[in-house]
């Protein structure tokens, strides 16, 4: 039966698909914590334990420029009720997704309300776009990927940040200016700020509230928008975009430094996002389990715009779905709307930002762009063929049951393998087998048994040896080595100098972290063929061959592991030098206290008083192990000189 937009039945129906998701995905609550959840919730762990304090898990995330306080402080609530589990946090992001499917459907029904080709069945095509997106199998990895909550939270409140601006507009059509005024400058504003202190990407929320005005507010022939309005579109969108390019022309390396850490160039980048959105689509509109997956990052990257040639292929199909945007505009406003909504949505992370090229969760929002679109562009189809009602009434409700069922059942099965890494897992390898984090992953998992297996955790790095990238054999050298460390085998004396005397030029991120677990490892324990004086000397000659900048975190980083291997091999002397460095250029707080702690040791005891009492003033109260380090530091300079 057809619902109709004065049917009692659309939230009956809303509350059963609640039910029906959370049924779909209670299968993948139980499992483990994957990829970089485990490096982010380390610090909500620590919290637990009672080793960092609540301001350090809100305000202390490295994520992004803004830190994501929002994102980190729901995580710290969730903790405090449930533990720090998988269950807990994932259950968490379920309920965030049911909350922001709400939130769709009201902001959907709002909207095709207002559309002249869908304003006849608005509650059903409210309701259908928001079951699929609710039960899409592509957004399974979203809701189960615990760190991914920074993307949903940011979506919930841009989703919000939407029906303010609606509810606002409405106000004004009614002649309530006063009101209408509040949601625009104070409801929108505040919602914009949570957005984008979940994640960075909710800064475009007003730029979305900017699509709904042109596409669904715009002014009849001869009239003109409130001047309230002409306001705020001028303030929330045309100035900040007029500043961010000013800031982009005068500061190119503030959006650009982050190049010099990955494998492509800015061109390569932006080239290859014209496909890989083609791909986005292909995977909401036709979606297919097994292609789905966290580790893509063997994406083939565009170098030209024949290589490969559906570069230009995949450019010139936007440039023609652009042009219908405004074409279409005023006969099927939901196209122009939905397909704005999803390349709008992809502004942030698919543009000139140096971020990894694929992700599945960036889909989160733009989905519901993709899918408005689609089901605008059905209506349109249904009404030039001219379908009659009475088979209406029978065909669309029948043929979105049918699709719900199919999706509900791909999604169980997606969910159902987030129970069991090992399977989750091994599925991604057979289709993505020269993606190097999955590759690191599964010898994680391998590396994690008790005891070790090493002979599997071998052959992925011997994998990740025989592929083209320097940076990728490096990492698969660096597992190599650790691996031998942790089965307390010789390592071959040609492994170390072919590949420790030898780095790539762009030292990628992942390079940097295996570099690290090397430097932990080696430190921890004795490797044969490898000792912690050596390691250092490696990390120093890479930094001179590496092109890093000396402020960037990964210079200072790898020079206070250097630092700490001098320190663990007795040269204090080294050990000082590079510390000190770090601590010039990078300014951490723990750096500053290691360079105080040597200067202590090689008897520096002035050089060591000026530092800590301009960290005294830096420590925060709330970083209780810091300030630990500090007064043990002053304590031992107070004995020094109580017994000279």
């Amino acid at each position: 039966m057809l619902i109709t937009n004065r049917s009692r039945k659309p939230w009956l129906l809303i509350a059963a698909l609640v039910l029906i998701t959370i049924a779909v995905y209670l299968p993948g609550l139980d499992g483990e914590f994957v990829y970089d959840d485990r490096s982010n919730l380390a610090v909500v762990q620590q919290w637990a334990d009672g080793r960092a304090s609540w301001q350090e898990v809100v305000f202390g995330n490295p994520s992004g420029p803004l830190g994501r306080p929002v994102s980190m402080a729901s995580f710290l609530l969730n903790a405090s009720v449930s533990g720090v589990s998988v269950f807990g946090f994932r259950l968490g992001n379920l309920l965030l997704h049911l909350a922001t499917g709400l939130a769709i459907f009201t902001l959907l029904l709002m909207l095709a309300r207002r559309d002249r080709l869908l304003s006849a069945f608005a509650v059903t095509t409210a309701f259908g776009v928001t079951a699929i997106w609710l039960l899409h199998p592509m957004l399974v990895s979203t809701v189960l990927y615990v760190i991914q909550r920074m993307a949903m939270l940011s979506a919930f409140f841009m989703i919000l940040t939407m029906l303010a601006y609606v509810h606002g507009r409405t106000r004004f059509e009614a002649g309530c200016f006063r009101t209408g005024s509040a949601w625009l400058f104070l409801a929108v504003p505040a919602l914009t700020a949570l957005a984008a202190f979940s994640k960075e990407n909710g800064v475009l929320a007003p730029v979305l509230c900017g699509v709904i005005e042109w596409v669904y507010f715009a002014p009849r022939i001869g009239g003109r928008r409130p001047w309230q309005v002409r306001v705020f579109l001028i303030l929330g969108i045309f100035v900040p975009a007029i500043m961010g390019l000013a800031l982009l022309l005068s500061r190119p390396d503030l959006f650009l430094e982050g190049y010099t850490h990955r494998s492509f160039t800015l061109v390569e980048r932006v080239l290859t996002q014209a496909r890989v959105l083609f791909d986005y689509a292909h995977g909401l509109l036709l979606p297919y389990g097994p292609s789905f997956s966290l580790y893509r990052d063997d994406y083939p990257i565009s170098t030209g715009w024949m290589s490969p040639a559906t570069t230009l292929l995949a450019w010139s199909g936007w440039a023609a779905i652009i042009t219908l945007i405004f074409v279409l505009r005023k006969r099927v406003p939901g196209y122009s709307a939905g397909m704005a909504i999803f390349l709008v949505g992809h502004l942030v992370e698919s543009s000139i930002i140096p971020l990894m090229i694929y992700f599945e969760h960036r889909n989160y929002l733009p989905g519901v762009g993709l899918l408005w679109a689609l089901a605008s562009l059905v209506a349109w189809f249904g009404k030039q063929l001219r379908c009659e009602v009475g088979s209406a009434r029978v065909l669309w409700p029948s043929a979105l049951a049918a699709l719900l069922i199919v999706l509900s059942a791909a999604a169980f099965f997606r969910a159902d393998l987030w129970s069991t890494p090992h399977l989750l897992l091994t599925q991604s390898l057979e289709r993505y087998p020269n993606s190097r984090s999955l590759r690191l992953e599964l010898a994680y998992k391998e590396m994690s048994r008790t005891p070790p297996n090493v002979k599997a955790a071998q052959q992925h790095y011997h994998h990740l040896m025989s592929l083209e990238s320097s940076s990728t054999q490096l990492i698969g050298a660096i597992g190599l080595i650790i691996s031998n460390c942790y089965a307390q085998k010789p390592i071959a004396p040609g492994l170390v100098s072919k590949y420790l005397s030898r780095f790539p030029e762009t030292m990628e991120a992942d390079v940097i972290r295996s570099l690290e677990n090397l430097a932990a490892v080696v430190r921890q324990m004795e490797c044969k063929g490898l000792t912690p004086d050596q390691l250092a000397d490696g990390l120093v000659n890479a930094l001179k061959a590496a092109d890093l900048k000396p402020g960037s975190i990964q210079s200072w980083r790898m020079r206070l592991d250097a630092a700490r291997l001098y320190y663990d091999s007795g040269q204090m002397a080294k050990a000082l030098e590079q510390a000190e460095i770090a601590w010039q250029n990078g300014h951490d707080l723990n750096v500053g206290l290691m360079v105080a702690g040597l200067r202590i040791n090689l008897g520096m005891n002035d050089a060591a008083r000026e530092l800590l009492s301009d960290l005294e003033t830096r420590i925060p109260a709330s970083h209780h192990e810091q300030r630990a380090r500090f007064r043990s530091y002053i304590q031992a300079l107070e004995t020094e000189a109580f017994l000279q």
